[in-house]
Parts: structure tokens; sequence; C-alpha cells
């Protein structure tokens, strides 16, 4: 069984921490001291040593793997350490700040042969692999993102909520021809409401809201297609055409589940192509140009 150490055991930390433990062997947790959360490992994972000294996994010969699961500011240092150090690498989105320090820790990665891969969970969401296979067999003309939530302000809005739809307009139409952010509304922060236009070389088209000052939430992708309209809206996707509509049936696995043992069976492939980190990397680089 692959041998795991966790930095970081935030609101986060601890959904990762909870799938990894059920599929690989955790011996180490790394956090700067919250009591609470000290509290809540040693209740519930007694077994897991608790340290706060990232030196105690870096050092320990016996772990294989790094999940970093700390503010987007801390990523690109922890994860570049974890490499030199021969660790794979499990980053929470983002990859890093910015995208020449993501290359860095690909080109890192990729000369220790290590794997480092980007938790971008609805990449591995169910709704969207059936997606994915819809796209084989029906055109994507359009995709209509929305998310509206309260909170999250201590990150950048694009690199946290953003940055997940271009990943998925990414991994389905590859680099767009074209991008224009026409709203960007700041409230309590520099931009907590932001519009944006995506135009791909097939004529696809992705339109992308995030305002996370809402009163309520909600999180829905409208899928356009020439034959169909699909609805991926929290958990559930929707096929719609005329005037009737039909549940798809999906697996409700947990999205993180999937990544996590996406991650694992990339360290056990002798071979990695590095695709989860290139589209992290885009991405970036998207925001960069346009920010």
């Amino acid at each position: 069984m692959i041998r795991v150490g966790i930095v970081g055991i935030g609101q986060w930390g601890k959904n990762l921490l909870k799938e990894f433990s059920k599929i690989s062997s955790i011996s180490i947790s790394v956090t700067k001291g919250n009591h609470d959360n000290r509290r809540w490992l040693k209740t519930n994972y007694p077994k897991i040593k608790s340290s706060k000294n990232y030196s105690d996994i870096l050092q320990d010969e016996n772990i294989d793997a790094v999940i970093i699961a700390t503010p987007i500011k801390t990523h690109f240092k922890l994860a570049y350490q974890a490499l030199l150090a021969g660790k794979h690498v499990f980053i929470e989105k983002t990859i890093s700040e910015n995208s020449f320090d993501g290359k860095k820790l690909l080109e890192l990665a990729k000369k220790k042969h290590l794997v480092i891969f980007v938790g971008y969970e609805f990449l591995y969401h169910s709704a969207f692999q059936k997606i994915k296979n819809i796209s084989t067999k029906e055109k994507i003309l359009q995709l209509k993102c929305e998310w509206s939530k309260f909170g999250s302000f201590n990150e950048n809005i694009f690199h946290d909520l953003v940055s997940h739809f271009l990943t998925i307009a990414i991994t389905l139409f590859g680099l767009p021809k074209k991008v224009n952010f026409s709203e960007k509304i700041g409230i309590t922060t520099k931009c907590d409401i932001t519009t944006l236009d995506l135009e791909f070389k097939n004529r696809s088209k992705v339109s992308i809201y995030v305002n996370r000052v809402a009163t309520s939430k909600r999180r829905v992708i409208n899928i356009i297609t020439k034959k169909n309209l699909y609805i991926w809206e929290d958990e559930e996707l929707f096929k719609f055409k005329k005037i009737k509509n039909q549940k798809i049936k999906i697996k409700h696995a947990s999205s993180l589940e999937n990544e996590s043992i996406e991650f694992l069976k990339a360290i056990k492939n002798s071979k990695y192509n590095y695709k989860n980190p290139k589209i992290a990397i885009s991405a970036l680089q998207l925001i960069e140009n346009q920010v």
C-alpha cells in the first residue's frame, strides 16, 4: 500500500484525509497547530502521528507521497521541497500562484520521475465523466457555467473558483483562441463577481459567471449540443429534449475518491503523461493573460 503524509488538515484537508485513508496508508499529518484540528485528528485517526514540522515528512524514507492542502501561496514551496525529497505530490488546486512556478514544479517532477497531480475535483466527478462521453457522440456547442455562493474571500477568486470551470473547458475543447473578461466587481475583495467568455477553434463557446457574495448557493453548467441540452447541477445530471427532462443515471461516487484513486494509480504506473498538471498550468496562464 502506498504510504502518504498530509500537510494541512483544515476543512478540505480533512476531506482529503478521509478519502486517502481508505485507499492508502497515512502515517503522519503536519499542521501549524490549530488545536481543534489536532483534536479532530486524535479523535478520528488516533494512529496518524501529528506534527508541526514538515521535515518529518520530507525526511521519512518510508513515505512515498505528500498531499498538500494548505493555502495556495504555500503550494509552490511545499511541493518543490517534496519533489526534491523524492516524494510524489498531490496538490489541492491551484498548482501554484502563477504558471511560471507551476512549470518549474512540472519540470522537476519529470526530472525526478515523480507524479505531480492537482486536485480539480470536478474533472473526476461522475457527471463530468458522462459529459466527456457525450461529447464523443454529440458536438458540444456551448457551456454556460454559473457558481453562486458566499465566502472563500481569503483566496483569489480566479484561482479558487474560476479555475475549476477553466479546467473543465480546457479538458473538453483544448486551449481557447479568445478569452474576454467582461465583468470584474469587487465588494469584499478586489474581485468577488466576475464574468468571462471563451471561444475555441472548433467554434464552441464557454461562458462563466462566478459570484461569491451571493445570498444563495448554486453551481450549474448547461451543456448545449447539436441535439440536446444537458444540465449538470450540483451532484445531478439532466437531459432535456423538447419539453421533457430526464435524469441521467450516474454513479454517485465521491469525486474526491475518484481523484484520490487516479493519483495513486498514476504512482503505480511507470509511465506518467502529466496531463493533469498541464491542464492546471494552462488554466493559470489563461487567468494571467487577462487579469
